[in-house]
């Protein structure tokens, strides 16, 4: 019983590799905030979540502000942190950047952050018209199992047509 149990030990040392060292420790913050002058009608991107190793924790307006919580699979978290990592500014440039009131639209923002300390944040405002980065955030939120309009849970037979409809109207590939 022992030898097995040094065995798996030594297993999960020798797994541990580079991307596990530079996973620990990391935190990727995506909000979105409605910021038009118009009357909203319908959904309203209103939410923050926290992506970590293994879960996600966050809030959104159109579910009450209640807490969400889902529980990731290392193979979700990789693919997530994947598609984000092509936005990833590499320095802090942008960090005072905001966004101008318009008559209809959204921000998105995206905070990297490594041991508590906020390492790289990057912007998309609506009249940026940064649709490469807006799409990856939506993606990756829908990989998560997260609505990228609504902010609330999905449920895993909803997935394949959010993301569907994501690619025809939203014109993300």
């Amino acid at each position: 019983m022992r030898r097995i149990a040094l065995a798996l030990a030594s297993l999960a040392l020798i797994g541990a590799g580079p991307q596990d060292e530079e996973e620990r420790g990391e935190t990727v913050t995506i909000r979105a905030e409605w910021i038009g002058w118009g009357v909203c009608t319908g959904l309203c991107r209103k939410y923050q979540f926290d992506v970590s190793r293994g879960w996600v924790i966050g809030f959104s307006a159109i579910h009450g502000l209640k807490p969400v919580r889902l529980r990731l699979d290392p193979a979700q978290y990789r693919r997530f942190r994947d598609r984000m990592a092509a936005f990833r500014p590499a320095d802090m440039h942008d960090n005072a950047r905001r966004c101008a009131k318009i008559e209809f639209g959204g921000m998105t923002e995206v905070i990297w952050y490594r041991d508590n300390e906020p390492a790289v944040r990057r912007v998309s405002c609506p009249e940026d018209d940064d649709r490469a980065f807006d799409c990856a955030v939506y993606m990756a939120l829908i990989d998560l199992g997260i609505h990228p309009l609504g902010g609330t849970p999905l449920a895993r037979r909803d997935v394949d047509a959010v993301r569907a409809t994501m690619k025809e109207f939203g014109r993300c590939a």
